[in-house]
């Protein structure tokens, strides 16, 4: 075997092993895996726990443009076949301030689905998932469903965006 021919075979088993280290926290996988309808599908119907939801559409990195101010790239922006909107976060750093950026990314959802002139109603439900490698609130969870609430009441309060931190890692 040529020199030419070892150093192919050796890119080839360098890139197979690198594959193998490959999971749903790895940006490019995840970017490949959830563009799939079907396997965002499966995902989004674990976390949340609902096997009736049926994806119509998704769209991997899926750029938010903003001209006054920061644009958002969402990991998996999905509809379901009820309108709700889903957006799956990934994130693999501890060093971002996940309940603002969470909160951004939802401000951008609102902002690029409802047309101008539209009501407020008209506004779809939002389910905003994010994954994350470490327990970023430190508590032993590995799931954190996001609840609002009026004041102390304990009434709950709907405005049709919900959120969901899973830690899938660490």
């Amino acid at each position: 075997m040529g020199d030419e021919q070892q150093s192919r075979l050796d890119a080839i088993q360098q890139g197979a092993e690198n594959m193998r280290k490959l999971n749903l926290l790895s940006d490019t996988f995840a970017s490949v895996t959830l563009e799939d309808k079907e396997a965002c599908q499966y995902v989004i119907r674990k976390i949340l726990g609902k096997e009736d939801i049926r994806i119509i559409e998704v769209k991997g990195q899926y750029r938010l443009l903003n001209l006054t101010a920061k644009d958002a790239i969402l990991d998996a922006f999905a509809q379901d076949s009820t309108g709700r909107m889903i957006n799956i976060e990934i994130q693999r750093r501890d060093t971002v301030d996940h309940a603002r950026r969470t909160r951004y990314y939802g401000s951008m959802i609102d902002k690029s689905v409802l047309d101008k002139g539209a009501e407020h109603d008209e506004l779809p439900d939002v389910y905003i998932i994010y994954i994350s490698e470490t327990d970023l609130w430190h508590v032993g969870e590995t799931v954190y469903p996001v609840k609002k609430t009026l004041g102390n009441s304990g009434i709950p309060y709907d405005d049709g965006k919900k959120c969901s931190v899973r830690q899938c890692g660490g």
